[in-house]
């Protein structure tokens, strides 16, 4: 049976009828990208078929969201899908073919000091479920999806310690990260607005926001009116969480354990973007020697 449109419910059927014969790795990141897919179509009508417009709008979404490697992860695991269904006949051809990836680039880490966090603080309406959630991943490392998949489940406290236990959507690592006091509180803020939903609405989700599109934009207006001239996403707060640990003197291993990377490697990154200069270096030792 040939189909005349590609929706994401023919790539989400060709993934189940697969999933037996490729890795639980692929599975997981196959199951990802249905999910990017359906975030980014939303209730526009227009996004529904994967024409080659839509695909090259996808891949803006995702770049906009992610680093340029998940990106391109994503985008060519859909198109390894989409070549299958191409050469067993049940599409035309691969809307993807002519859609540019995003080139490689290591050096387009966006990150907030600390001081640009209080300037996003400050601004009047910060108290959104969308900025607290951005913030939320500020202070934990946790990806825009897990995030939105976040749990009042995976959020622990013993004695006086809390943190989240949770298995990562991308990966499927489960990681703990230990909550700051600023995490903590708004946490609590979330927790007030969901004890406020009614009951129909009370999902047990720790933040409820909008669509990627308003998100997005929400992001970009919020840092304007904080006077930051950064491209804010969910992946500058993973960086802002990654980098600020390094600075504050957590170790690589405990950063990798805490933002679920399966090699220290990946941590590695974040040392390019806060590595003291040379002379900071020799003043340390002058200290030690002298």
């Amino acid at each position: 049976m040939k189909y005349k449109r590609i929706t994401t419910s023919l790539v989400e059927t060709i993934i189940k009828e697969k999933s037996s014969s490729v890795s639980k790795r692929t599975n997981i990141t196959r199951q990802a990208l249905v999910n990017h897919l359906k975030n980014f179509q939303g209730n526009d009508p227009k996004r529904k078929v994967l024409t080659n417009e839509v695909c090259e709008a996808f891949v803006n979404y995702l770049s906009q969201n992610m680093k340029d490697s998940s990106c391109r992860t994503y985008i060519q695991t859909l198109s390894t899908i989409l070549n299958e269904a191409e050469q067993q006949g049940l599409i035309d051809r691969n809307p993807l073919i002519r859609t540019n990836l995003p080139k490689r680039n290591n050096d387009n880490k966006t990150f907030l000091t600390r001081e640009e966090l209080h300037q996003l603080v400050k601004c009047r309406d910060y108290n959104s479920e969308t900025h607290q959630g951005f913030l939320l991943s500020c202070h934990t490392g946790l990806s825009l999806s897990d995030i939105r998949a976040l749990s009042w489940d995976d959020i622990i406290k013993d004695d006086d310690t809390h943190l989240i236990s949770k298995e990562l959507e991308r990966g499927g690592h489960r990681v703990q990260i230990p909550l700051t006091k600023p995490a903590i509180e708004i946490i609590a803020n979330l927790q007030h607005k969901y004890n406020e939903l009614p009951t129909s609405q009370q999902d047990n989700r720790v933040v409820h926001m909008h669509s990627n599109t308003s998100l997005i934009r929400d992001l970009s207006r919020w840092a304007e009116q904080a006077n930051i001239n950064k491209n804010i996403t969910f992946s500058t707060a993973r960086n802002t969480f990654g980098t600020l640990a390094i600075l504050a003197g957590v170790d690589l291993y405990t950063l990798s354990q805490w933002m679920g990377h399966s090699s220290v490697a990946s941590t590695c990154t974040y040392l390019n973007l806060v590595t003291p200069s040379r002379t900071s270096y020799i003043h340390a030792l002058e200290k030690i020697f002298l």
